[in-house]
C-alpha cells in the first residue's frame, strides 16, 4: 500500500488543501466555520495564490470583523469569482 500524500497545506482556519474537482486536482481555500457565516470555498490553481487568498481572509477578518464579509458578498454579486 502506497503512503497517503499530505493534502493539507494549511491546517488552521481557513484551511488550504488539495482536492480533485471535475477530474482536475486543484487547491481549495475553505473559510467555512460555525461562527463565520460568510465562509465559502474558493478554488485556485497554484499554491501561492491559494495561500495568499487565505491570508487575505484572515487579515480582513482580524481588521474589520466578520461583518465586512457581508458587505463584500453583496458587492460581488453578478461578478465572476476566480475559479
Amino acid at each position: 500500500m502506497a503512503p497517503k500524500k499530505n493534502t493539507v497545506l494549511r491546517k488552521h482556519w481557513p484551511r488550504v488543501r488539495w482536492e480533485t474537482k471535475h477530474g482536475r486536482r486543484r487547491l481549495v481555500v475553505d473559510s467555512r466555520a460555525r461562527d463565520f457565516p460568510a465562509g465559502r470555498r474558493e478554488f485556485w490553481d497554484t499554491v501561492p495564490e491559494a495561500l495568499a487568498a487565505a491570508e487575505q481572509i484572515v487579515r480582513q477578518k482580524d481588521n474589520e470583523g466578520a461583518a465586512s464579509f457581508a458587505e463584500l458578498g453583496t458587492s460581488m454579486e453578478g461578478q465572476v469569482r476566480p475559479s
